[in-house]
């Protein structure tokens, strides 16, 4: 999933730490779609850079990139254009499915690599 906070549908948020490392800092990510009037929605889908299991003592997977690899991998890459062709529930049918989730932070780009992370699905839906 290819994430660029510059565009107005994308947001990230910040959390409270001490970490200094950049690409280790704990970010919530936030992707809006629109509802069939045009109006963005107000419930986003969200990724979590750290997980909430306190079974899970691991940190979750990071590592850097080249661009060939990006357009290496372009097809299996989600994309916000992607992902409002397909619409949002294939979106959220692929998310839920999906074994381990990979954002690649456009604002984390550094010497011509990019940080790809793993991040965790938080379902947000009404029950």
């Amino acid at each position: 999933m290819y994430f660029n906070e510059t565009v107005k549908e994308q947001k990230k948020l910040s959390k409270a730490t001490y970490e200094v490392n950049e690409d280790k800092k704990p970010y919530i990510y936030f992707f809006y779609f629109y509802t069939p009037k045009g109006v963005l929605e107000k419930v986003p889908l969200t990724f979590n850079f750290v997980s909430f299991s306190i079974k899970e003592k691991e940190q979750p997977q990071r590592f850097r990139v080249c661009k060939s690899f990006l357009r290496k991998n372009k097809d299996l890459i989600l994309t916000q254009k992607k992902m409002y062709k397909i619409g949002k529930e294939n979106t959220l049918q692929i998310f839920e499915k999906a074994k381990t989730i990979y954002l690649i932070d456009e604002s984390q780009k550094k010497d011509k690599t990019y940080l790809i992370k793993e991040v965790y699905y938080l379902d947000r839906r009404p029950i």
